[in-house]
């Protein structure tokens, strides 16, 4: 059962890290943004809600949260 909770949260701390790698280009603090298209950000949220929702069925499955 703590397994099912760690892995959703080492991903959602993934989750940061994609959103970081995807805006900035180098570390955040120098704030250098990176320039995309409406479509990659479309495609980005869609794959981030895609893997939330993932994660968070898998770890509800374990949990015996839902069936």
């Amino acid at each position: 059962m703590a397994a099912a909770i760690w892995d959703l949260a080492q991903n959602v701390k993934g989750v940061g890290y994609e959103i970081n790698a995807f805006m900035y280009d180098g570390p955040v603090r120098k704030k250098q943004l990176k320039h995309h298209t409406e479509e990659e950000y479309r495609e980005f949220l869609e794959r981030l809600r895609l893997g939330a929702f993932d994660s968070y069925n898998t770890a509800a499955r374990e949990m015996g949260w839902i069936e």
